[in-house]
């Protein structure tokens, strides 16, 4: 096993390298965004939204909570686990709460956030507010505050734009790295839905002094039970694929992606919304 200095040094050479690695507090934890490449900001209401785009908690079915696990490039030191929640409030108002973990013995992080979000008309607006602790071996218990914003409009019944503003103010931890923000980025997405069973969605998303990302991603849904997913990105190139099976009350989500450099990383996840009654 890697000592905890070490897995702070490879933690910090992705993030340093930004071209290869994607960030975790940038990940939504859901298998099925996973398998969509990432493309998220315009992605339907669930509660996965609670950790991606804020906006996507107007419209909910019902209250909804997932679970999700990853193994970022197959390294136990990227481990993340991640929970969501998401609650609707007098029908056009949501809440969420976002959790996650990730590290190993001196060396952890971990998140907390409270999103909430409105609709008006087909406009729906949100925001979220996190902490981020980071409990690192050599600089003690580092905390950050982190903002992020959406919004999506619904140009018709088969279009909607998405867009996802991560990390706004560019925060930073105090003393380990005081010269280097923590990712930020900005992402604009466009969902379109021509059937139930097909839905399309593309992305161009930018953090600061790197390449813009593209993401296109297909989601087709042969039966009532069964979802398939395919994606792909550029900048850096990544392909990812998933399945989602209806398990009575449960979605059980698998993705996997592969960064050509980099190698794989398999995630799951569950899902369950629970439906209101009228």
């Amino acid at each position: 096993m890697r000592s905890p200095l070490s897995a702070l040094v490879l933690f910090g050479c992705l993030w340093a390298s930004g071209t290869r690695a994607v960030a975790q507090w940038l990940e939504t934890g859901s298998a099925s965004a996973a398998a969509l490449a990432g493309a998220t900001a315009a992605a339907p209401p669930g509660a996965w939204q609670a950790q991606g785009n804020p906006a996507g908690l107007a419209g909910l079915a019902g209250p909804a909570v997932g679970l999700g696990l990853q193994e970022t490039y197959l390294l136990p030191e990227l481990n993340p686990v991640y929970l969501a929640v998401a609650l609707p409030y007098r029908g056009r108002h949501g809440l969420g709460l976002a959790l996650r973990t990730v590290g190993v013995a001196g060396y952890r992080e971990t998140l907390a956030g409270l999103a909430a979000a409105s609709q008006w008309g087909p406009l729906a607006l949100g925001a979220r507010v996190s902490v981020l602790v980071g409990a690192f071996a050599e600089f003690g218990t580092q905390t950050a505050l982190l903002w992020d914003a959406g919004a999506q409009w619904r140009l018709d019944s088969t279009l909607t734009l998405g867009a996802w503003v991560a990390n706004a103010t560019a925060s930073r931890y105090p003393a380990t790295a005081p010269d280097v923000p923590l990712p930020s980025q900005v992402a604009l997405g466009l969902r379109y839905t021509p059937t139930p069973r097909l839905e399309v969605l593309g992305e161009a998303a930018a953090q600061p002094r790197l390449p813009v990302q593209l993401r296109l991603a297909v989601e087709l849904a042969p039966t009532p039970r069964a979802r398939f997913q395919v994606g792909l990105q550029a900048q850096p190139t990544l392909v990812a694929v998933g399945a989602a099976l209806n398990l009575g009350p449960l979605w059980l989500q698998l993705a996997a992606r592969y960064d050509p450099v980099l190698g794989p990383t398999p995630g799951l996840s569950l899902e369950r919304t629970f439906l209101r009654t009228p």
